[in-house]
C-alpha cells in the first residue's frame, strides 16, 4: 500500500461547503457583476470582479494595473497569509454584505423608477 502524504494534506485542508449557502452566494455575486457590466461598459470583467476592495490594517488588499486591452490585480496582502486565520473569512462576508447591500437599493431604486 502506497502512502501519499501530499494527498493526505490536500484532503486535511478541504472545507465542508453548504450547498444552498454556495448558491445564493453565487447568485448574488452574477446579479451583481450582471448590473456592473450593464451599468459600466467601459469597466472591464477584472475592474468588475474587483470592485469591492477591502482595507486591511490601512491599506488596500490590491490595486488594478491597467495594460494595453488588460486589468490586472496586484495584490498588496495575501489574505492566505495574514496572521489573522479568520480574515479570508472577513473579507468574503464584506463582499457578500456589499453586494447585498447594493442589489437591496439597486433594487428599491427600480421600483421607484417604474411607478413614473
Amino acid at each position: 500500500m502506497e502512502f501519499n502524504i501530499r494527498k493526505l494534506v490536500l484532503v486535511k485542508q478541504m472545507i465542508s461547503i453548504d450547498q444552498p449557502t454556495f448558491d445564493e452566494n453565487l447568485r448574488v455575486t452574477k446579479a451583481y457583476c450582471e448590473f456592473q457590466l450593464r451599468n459600466f461598459p467601459d469597466k472591464s470583467p477584472a475592474e468588475v470582479l474587483r470592485s469591492i476592495n477591502p482595507i486591511y490594517k490601512g491599506y488596500p488588499l490590491f490595486s488594478l494595473k491597467k495594460g494595453v486591452g488588460l486589468v490586472q490585480a496586484e495584490w498588496h496582502i495575501d489574505p492566505l497569509e495574514i496572521e489573522n486565520p479568520t480574515a479570508y473569512d472577513d473579507f468574503f462576508e464584506i463582499q457578500l454584505k456589499y453586494k447585498n447591500f447594493f442589489l437591496m437599493i439597486w433594487r428599491h431604486i427600480s421600483y421607484r423608477m417604474a411607478k413614473y
